[in-house]
């Protein structure tokens, strides 16, 4: 009999009680609350937690105890096995989401463009993520996570996206986010998982271009990657502050490369002096292209063909999406890799 509380570990997965201080930079009508200690919002900028199995059992997870429990340090992925993971969020809610990491194919780093010069719209803001595609015949196993939950009957899930975003004070009227804000610390960071379905329906229909650059991973490293972005997920929690300035990878891009780094990069060779002063700017979003180039990491297309945007992906005909599939499936891992 599992002893766990599904009331106190909800608490838990729902960030209750988490709080954060109020700095002094906020704007004027939110000054009053300056040095305060408030709850942070998590409504909607969850961190993913990897579960034990111990709690995954408490959600229904059939053979709970073969699970990968967490892990507290980076290491190679398991040639099989599952982990679980809450907080995954698809179809507008929170799910308990059971993956194989040895399934995972494809690793694609995104670039959202969400801000142009209004006059010659170069882009002047941008977005990181990383995507993740499972391989044909493989799929999330989604299991309730609210009180009152139905069970999962929608399409398979089988591409995610992992983004690191920020979460605000829970104080009635502050911006979900703001880019000045983001330079001045008035936010926390969360690393959320969501299904590329979800997301994307947002990003596109916002309007906003979105990049997309597929790796050159080979063996076991798209598997390393994601094992990486979980374990990583369940470390931040809601601890760490979202900031587009501060020296220590507190905002999207430069957690994206903390990921790819510690996974792929460092095990492929050490990184010489010219390598380590690149890294100390790497956290600049509109450069994502000739960072991943830097690497080593970004598949250059044959003269004259480029990777699909996330817009022109997600227009295809049936026939075109087929095509990039099979192109998919002929540059990842299980086919050899490079």
């Amino acid at each position: 009999m599992n002893d766990l509380s599904i009331e106190q570990l909800r608490g838990r997965l729902e960030f209750r009680g988490v709080k954060m201080k109020v700095p002094g930079t906020v704007r004027r009508e939110f000054r009053r609350f300056r040095g305060e200690e408030v709850d942070v919002d998590a409504t909607g900028a969850r961190s993913a937690i990897w579960l034990t199995p111990a709690e995954a059992e408490v959600f229904g997870v059939g053979e709970a105890e073969k699970l990968i429990p967490p892990t507290a340090e980076p290491g190679d992925p398991p040639e099989s096995g599952r982990l679980a993971l809450a907080n995954f969020w698809h179809d507008g809610e929170n799910w308990v989401a059971v993956v194989r990491p040895a399934e995972v194919q494809n690793v694609i780093v995104q670039q959202e463009i969400f801000l142009r010069s209004p006059i010659f719209k170069r882009p002047l803001a941008a977005h990181g993520q990383i995507r993740f595609i499972f391989r044909e015949g493989a799929c999330l196993e989604l299991h309730p996570q609210e009180a009152g939950q139905a069970p999962y009957a929608g399409r398979p899930v089988d591409d995610i996206v992992v983004s690191a975003e920020a979460a605000r004070p829970k104080i009635e009227g502050f911006p979900a986010f703001d880019l000045i804000g983001g330079a001045k610390g008035w936010f926390r960071q969360s690393m959320r998982f969501t299904s590329t379905e979800d997301k994307a329906e947002r990003m596109v229909q916002t309007g906003h271009t979105v990049h997309q650059f597929l790796l050159h991973l080979e063996g076991a490293e798209p598997q390393r990657v994601f094992l990486e972005a979980v374990r990583r997920a369940n470390e931040i929690g809601l601890d760490m502050p979202y900031n587009l300035l501060a020296i220590g990878g507190t905002q999207c891009v430069y957690e994206m490369f903390n990921i790819l780094d510690r996974s792929v990069v460092k095990r492929r060779k050490k990184p010489g002096w010219s390598i380590r002063l690149f890294q100390m700017f790497d956290r600049m979003p509109l450069m994502v292209g000739q960072y991943l180039s830097h690497r080593g990491l970004r598949y250059t297309e044959p003269a004259g063909v480029t990777f699909p945007t996330l817009n022109e992906e997600w227009t295809m005909s049936e026939e075109a999406k087929r095509r990039l599939e099979r192109k998919l499936e002929r540059f990842g891992p299980w086919q050899g890799g490079r």
